[in-house]
């Protein structure tokens, strides 16, 4: 699967874990969303 099809496919989480998440993984997830083009009209 393409990142770009994995990003797309919409999802709804409806059980949560209790899990951590990595802060590191948070880091590098918001980079790559700061560094995605912006969609104009």
């Amino acid at each position: 699967m393409e990142l770009y099809e994995a990003i797309n496919q919409r999802r709804t989480a409806r059980e949560f874990s209790d899990k951590e998440v990595d802060f590191e993984a948070i880091k590098r997830i918001l980079q790559a969303g700061n560094k995605a083009p912006l969609l104009g009209p």
